[in-house]
């Protein structure tokens, strides 16, 4: 490639202007005569040459030349200009009398720089990728601290108010214990010096339909045949010596009959559609 002076070079440099996104334009008023043109007509043909040339190179010519239109007159448009990129400067030039010096200098430094913009600019957009992660990064990494710094809080706020115990409930943790409180109705049976003799505390079929999970109108119906189909005969039910004789099972067996349910023992999938 073709090497130029800097004081070359600084005749292109002179009317370069630099837009608000960093790209680089010359206006083609001002590149005109120093490509050594003195008509607008025929540098307006180079540059109709040039749109040509952008088209056929798979580029829209818009992006690259922006048409700048002058004053009307009653003598036609004057003044036209064009807003022409780095490219665009490269394809006038090509599209030039390569007999001019002018010509062949504007060629060779639009090339190069050209050339250096294809070099630059994946080592920038690179660079860039690579300060967005580390952005990315240091952002998350601050979110990290800011949380924990939070979790902290509210996990001391949390101890302070209700303990250890209520802190791992809350936080989800397996060592968490949950008690469940169950009120136990007892009959006690007395002699007539009010002694106790006999105590019952056995379960009734609506009390077990509800720990069971029977629902609906006919729930307690369900549990009986339920319980029917998982071996409880009629004798296993004790009678409690209360007012109305209430047949109840023992409290003892309700391990059991919950350990049989979530197996789907007996008739539980007939039961409830399983």
């Amino acid at each position: 490639m073709t090497s130029l002076t800097v004081q070359q070079q600084e005749v292109f440099e002179q009317i370069k202007h630099i837009a608000e996104d960093g790209s680089e334009f010359w206006m083609a008023r001002e590149l005109m005569p120093v490509l050594e043109y003195t008509q607008w007509r025929r540098f307006n043909d180079a540059i109709n040459r040039s749109k040509i040339s952008c088209e056929i190179a798979g580029f829209s010519f818009d992006k690259h030349f922006t048409h700048l239109p002058g004053k009307a007159t009653s003598k036609g448009r004057f003044g036209d200009n064009y807003r022409l990129s780095r490219y665009a400067c490269y394809l006038v030039a090509m599209n030039g009398d390569v007999r001019k010096q002018a010509i062949a200098l504007a060629q060779a430094y639009f090339a190069i720089k050209t050339h250096e913009a294809e070099v630059k600019v994946p080592a920038q957009s690179k660079r860039i990728q690579e300060l967005e992660l580390q952005l990315a990064i240091a952002q998350a990494n601050r979110d990290t601290v800011l949380s924990q710094e939070r979790f902290l809080l509210r996990n001391e706020a949390i101890f302070t108010m209700h303990g250890a115990g209520q802190l791992a409930l809350i936080q989800g943790r397996p060592e968490a214990v949950v008690t469940e409180t169950e009120i136990v109705r007892e009959t006690v049976m007395v002699d007539q010096n009010l002694r106790p003799v006999a105590t019952f505390n056995g379960m009734g079929i609506s009390e077990i339909a509800r720990k069971l999970g029977f629902t609906g109108k006919n729930a307690t119906a369900q549990c009986k045949n339920w319980l029917k189909s998982v071996g409880i005969k009629d004798e296993d039910w004790v009678q409690e010596m209360t007012a109305h004789a209430t047949p109840k099972l023992p409290r003892e067996r309700l391990p059991e009959l919950k350990r049989l349910w979530g197996e789907r023992k007996g008739s539980r999938q007939l039961l409830i559609g399983e």
